[in-house]
């Protein structure tokens, strides 16, 4: 009798997998790997708005504070008056020009801090104001060892500017936030005040010399009455510069604040809670701030400066952008 099983028999015992199994596993290791390529996905993705969103609250903290910063050691604060833009013309901003639509704020005399009535436009969405740098020692007599502190100011512009750089898929452009600061310009007024003409003449010569100060500012005045000239003989001009140009210091503005860092000011938008205006009023020209709000109140004693900036940052892919605002509160005294 033969001990061999059947052919069969043999096949049943072998340990092989029917087509069937084989084609089962593939769809269950494919639908695996689409559920964890999907799981990676939306990982990735949220790891990169939570980038985003962490660049945006840095750059907006970042820059909100540092503009607060110097409105807080301000001497003045120009408005959207005469005075304001033709002292806003004169300055040199032509490297980095004042995106289309910017305003100054209009100075609401009021106390109390409050958001636009509607058509009552008093927001802004730039800044122009004047800080006092170190006082400039000059040499009154040197026989003597007399010494004068003159006074010495430069002007600061706070500005969206539009750059030539999308931020995300799609867009082409970004609006920049800019912050331009003058040369320096001691006090008119306190260099008429020295009575003694031998030492009036020693202190302009040093502030030329010793400084590079070219021209004195009077700021009590308008602007084409307000800069003179100071001359390489110690004297100083009769007539003021008539037409002046307010040069930039290249050493010491800071240009763009947001756009290089990957962020940018966020456009206004009336559908979302974060991209709102929240100072401004609609108006009727329809202005918007689009992400830089500023708003003035109380008497040249004692104003208050609110800022609220809305900032936008990309994520990684580029396809989803996350937005952060901030506001904040400065207090300035005007001359």
């Amino acid at each position: 009798m033969s001990l061999a099983q059947p052919p069969r028999r043999r096949l049943r015992r072998s340990g092989g997998y029917t087509l069937l199994e084989v084609i089962v596993v593939v769809i269950l290791m494919s639908g695996m790997s689409l559920l964890l390529s999907e799981a990676l996905r939306t990982t990735q993705q949220t790891d990169g708005f939570l980038a985003a969103s962490a660049r945006a609250a840095e750059k907006g903290q970042t820059t909100i504070y540092s503009i607060t910063g110097l409105i807080s050691e301000s001497r003045h604060l120009y408005e959207n008056d005469a005075t304001g833009i033709a002292y806003l013309e004169a300055c040199d901003l032509g490297h980095l020009p004042v995106a289309p639509g910017a305003r100054l704020p209009v100075i609401d005399e009021g106390s109390e801090l409050h958001a636009d009535a509607i058509d009552t436009p008093y927001a802004g969405n730039m800044l122009l104001f004047v800080r006092e740098v170190n006082a400039s020692t000059c040499v009154a007599d040197r026989r003597r060892g007399t010494e004068r502190w003159i006074d010495t100011y430069r002007m600061v512009a706070v500005y969206p500017n539009i750059v030539a750089r999308g931020l995300s898929l799609g867009s082409k452009q970004s609006r920049d936030l800019v912050i331009w600061r003058s040369v320096a310009y001691p006090s008119y007024r306190q260099i008429l005040e020295i009575g003694d003409k031998k030492e009036r003449e020693s202190v302009v010569k040093d502030l030329r010399d010793r400084y590079g100060f070219t021209y004195a500012w009077d700021p009590s005045e308008d602007v084409e009455e307000a800069f003179y000239e100071l001359r390489g003989n110690g004297s100083v001009s009769r007539h003021p510069q008539g037409r002046p140009s307010i040069e930039e210091d290249d050493l010491l503005s800071d240009g763009g604040l947001l756009v290089y860092g990957g962020a940018r000011l966020a456009e206004t938008s009336d559908d979302s809670a974060t991209r709102r205006a929240v100072l401004a009023a609609r108006t009727v020209d329809d202005w918007h701030p689009h992400g830089f709000e500023v708003k003035v109140s109380g008497t040249s004693g004692s104003r208050k400066v609110w800022l609220h900036t809305v900032v936008e940052a990309a994520a990684p892919d580029g396809r989803r952008t996350a937005v952060q605002a901030h506001t904040t509160m400065a207090h300035v005294r005007d001359f």
